[in-house]
């Protein structure tokens, strides 16, 4: 069948809109009609290959839309489920998914090789080249072919260009808060970056009712919308030391918990986690580095004498397939804000201008839709 696909030729290319061949589903893989996906940063690590994935590829791994076929032996999905789609496909049987850790499932591995299991794409252009996929999902094209459980299925009667977000950063954020970190009700916690993935754990700490929810970012503009969400400060890292913010505010203790969901090329705001949590605190860290950052700068005696945790949270700690039906439920309850952090809605003819407002933090998160 033929899809309208955003299309990245080589590294920093910008994208090509245009018509791919898909394949059909085979055994244990489903056809998904996707209406909106998001615009995730780490879909800019493929295109400036800060992770490695093959060129010409379709990116894109945060969409929701509806089963329009499967293929042969597929018992998770049926045709008509509304779905989220999820980058980890947890195949509920090795040892890390046995463990209720559906999120380090060994399929893991596979993500970043451009192929679907069998290792073979399911696109081609119009000469006849193979495309290759990215997180086995490729949201970025209106139909897509993924592994079953790649497809969660979820809630009817929710909005497809809000629950897109659950495929990636908003349950990645709301995971670590409430899986990973654990966050105590009555605690103090500070997150570093207000993009979607900082959003997720704004929403899982307002779940978790702390007291105290101070958000680090640089754009001021960030802050009205944190504070709708339910930021009790915000500090601005280029006009004061968040450091000495963090513990001016937390009487010297420092907070509880604090979170790094920026990523980027330094070990800056990681340091910066690490130093602004109180003794036997939990730093957790769930922002993308680039590859290049290889050390924190920590004193190793403080690390002793503090009894500080630092922790990695992959996927928030979810088992995607349990999990996301949950958070979609939440939303639909009013318990969970996905409608502040959709700053756009655009068409993916306007991708480029999407990837530009996300470079340039003009959104919080751009959201495509298929028309």
């Amino acid at each position: 069948m033929k899809t309208k696909a955003a299309v990245v030729y080589e590294k920093e290319a910008p994208f090509v809109i245009e018509e791919l061949e898909l394949a059909a589903p085979k055994a244990g893989e489903v056809l998904v009609e996707l209406v909106n996906t998001g615009i995730c940063r780490t879909d800019n690590h493929a295109w400036d290959s800060s992770m490695s994935n093959p060129f010409p590829a379709v990116l894109g791994h945060e969409g929701a839309g509806i089963v329009r076929e499967v293929g042969p032996g597929v018992t998770t999905c049926k045709v008509g489920d509304h779905v989220v789609t999820v980058w980890m496909p947890s195949c509920g049987k090795c040892e890390p998914c046995r463990s209720g850790m559906g999120n380090i499932c060994v399929r893991g591995a596979h993500l970043q090789s451009g192929t679907l299991f069998d290792g073979k794409t399911r696109f081609k252009n119009k000469k006849g080249q193979e495309v290759f996929h990215w997180f086995m999902l490729s949201a970025f094209s209106q139909y897509i072919v993924v592994p079953e459980e790649s497809a969660v299925p979820v809630n009817k009667e929710a909005p497809f260009e809000k629950i897109c977000l659950l495929g990636c950063a908003l349950t990645a954020g709301f995971g670590a808060a409430t899986r990973t970190a654990m966050v105590e009700a009555g605690s103090t916690a500070a997150l570093w970056g207000f993009g979607g993935i900082g959003a997720g754990v704004l929403n899982g700490l307002k779940a978790s009712t702390c007291r105290q929810i101070i958000v680090v970012d640089p754009l001021d503009w960030k802050e009205e919308p944190a504070r709708k969400m339910g930021a009790t400060h915000f500090i601005n890292p280029l006009k004061e030391d968040p450091v000495a913010k963090i513990k001016e505010i937390t009487w010297g203790r420092g907070v509880d918990y604090a979170f790094e969901c920026w990523g980027g090329k330094d070990s800056t705001t990681q340091a910066q986690c690490f130093h602004a949590i109180r003794n036997r605190g939990k730093a957790v860290y769930l922002g993308g580095p680039d590859k290049t950052v290889q050390s924190l700068p920590v004193d190793c005696l403080s690390f002793c004498l503090t009894d500080k945790i630092i922790m990695g949270s992959l996927y928030g700690w979810v088992v995607p397939l349990v999990d996301v039906p949950k958070f979609v439920d939440l939303y639909m309850a009013g318990k969970m804000d996905l409608d502040t952090p959709v700053s756009q809605v655009i068409k993916l003819e306007d991708i480029n201008k999407g990837f530009d407002d996300m470079r340039n933090g003009r959104v919080i998160r751009s959201v495509i839709r298929f028309d």
